[in-house]
């Protein structure tokens, strides 16, 4: 990587962000693809700063993290469509000092899904948790086709206030807050309950029963207990890795215009895991 004063910047914002793997996945696709751009990670004291300082430096772009990603919709000039229904946005690109405000977060995930041979059209969806990336999963959950989406919450009022404003949002009634045991098809996991730790959000494994596939959007450890006791009760499993690197693709997508192709995702997923 040749840096020099007409190389562009992008970077990951958050509190903290030095830990994240998005500077090594987006400077591996720069250099594969011979771009001009170089990724690091910035801890600015506030949203509002971070975006003047966007507009200031003529940074290209940025990836949002926690705890900025509902603060980040009032830092932009324009919201896509899917951040406006997500309530939050995890990218925001720079066209000559206007900024776009999307959310990649579910579009990551579907892409997981699919490459995992995950169906989402037509299913019948459990989602666990009602924090800052449920709704993503939510709206991406109705774009893609499931017929049923229920939410499930230690707070059920934050789970029934996701559901009446999707549902109003989206002019349908598909989505409905968890009220009695029942089958689902799908049962995707939106927590931090397992992360680093042996703890699982599904203390009944009668959750499980006819259940074809359970997601969990944690990635360390890479089996979580959730999705270990699903296996063992007879479902695909998937971890959330490959949303982290998807979602982290199409964001670079937006920043560059430029088309990452399949090869290189798996090259990507191939170098996180390493």
């Amino acid at each position: 990587m040749n840096i020099s004063g007409k190389t562009k910047v992008l970077a990951v914002v958050g509190r903290p962000a030095h830990h994240s793997l998005s500077p090594k996945i987006h400077n591996f696709l720069s250099d594969k693809l011979g771009l001009d751009y170089v990724y690091t990670a910035f801890e600015p004291d506030s949203m509002k700063n971070a975006a003047n300082a966007v507009k200031s430096l003529g940074i290209k772009g940025i990836n949002i993290t926690a705890p900025f990603k509902i603060d980040a919709m009032e830092a932009v000039d324009v919201l896509s469509e899917n951040a406006a229904l997500s309530g939050s946005v995890n990218t925001i690109v720079n066209d000559d000092g206007i900024l776009t405000g999307y959310s990649t977060d579910g579009e990551g995930l579907y892409a997981s899904m699919k490459r995992a041979n995950i169906k989402i059209n037509d299913k019948k969806i459990l989602v666990l948790g009602a924090g800052g990336v449920a709704k993503p999963v939510c709206v991406m959950l109705k774009n893609k086709g499931a017929k049923d989406i229920i939410i499930k919450n230690r707070t059920e009022s934050k789970a029934v206030e996701i559901c009446n404003d999707l549902n109003k949002k989206m002019n349908t009634n598909i989505f409905r807050t968890f009220s009695v045991m029942e089958n689902f098809d799908i049962i995707i996991n939106t927590t931090s309950v397992g992360l680093g730790t042996n703890e699982t959000p599904v203390e009944d494994a009668g959750l499980f029963d006819g259940a074809e596939a359970a997601v969990d959007l944690i990635y360390h450890p890479a089996k979580t207990r959730f999705l270990a006791d699903a296996e063992e009760n007879g479902l695909k499993i998937l971890n959330g890795l490959g949303m982290l690197v998807f979602q982290a693709i199409i964001a670079f997508e937006h920043f560059t215009g430029v088309k990452v192709p399949d090869s290189l995702s798996e090259e990507v997923l191939n170098l996180i895991n390493e």
